[in-house]
């Protein structure tokens, strides 16, 4: 009977011992989650493939973008009155400042609703306005069905149609 009562103890506490054991790093992976989630819903610049929300730097103006052709990335925040930014890769056209979205972007689709948009191209951050693009020989330089912008400083009430 003490055998049988000892090999039923030791059989408890290994379950027991493996019961800890698995709790200790369930608990440990939702912790190092829990951390990361937090750290990245923090963070109010865009981060990799991950939005953010306000843009932060110098408020600059300019009344050209063509010196935007030094970078291959920008940071683009939309929707001014919820920031929503994402980092983004440009093209300069005879001195203008042209972005391409996916129909389904996000971003893209909130510039519809408000093309006012800022940028930041370095460390300064720059109002611009979103003008959708229809003209067919920019267009031919993108890819097919996307939608295209032509960003020009300052903000604007309403987006006109470029030709």
């Amino acid at each position: 009977m003490s055998l049988e009562a000892d090999k039923e103890r030791a059989s408890d506490a290994a379950k027991i011992t493996k019961f800890r054991e698995s709790l200790v790093q369930m608990l440990t992976f939702r912790r190092l989650t829990l951390i990361l989630t937090c750290l990245l819903s923090g963070c109010q610049s865009p981060f990799l493939l991950f939005p953010g929300g306000a843009l932060q730097g110098n408020s600059a103006r300019t009344d050209t973008f063509a010196f935007a052709d030094a970078y291959s990335l920008i940071q683009l925040e939309v929707n001014p009155d919820e920031p929503y930014s994402v980092i983004l890769r440009c093209v300069v056209i005879s001195g203008d400042l042209y972005l391409d979205a996916a129909p389904a972007r996000k971003w893209g689709q909130l510039i519809e609703g408000d093309p006012r948009v800022k940028v930041k191209l370095g460390d300064e951050i720059y109002k611009a306005t979103a003008i959708t693009v229809t003209e067919s020989s920019i267009r031919e330089q993108f890819f097919e069905g996307r939608n295209i912008y032509r960003l020009e400083p300052g903000w604007r009430l309403k987006s006109p149609t470029a030709q």
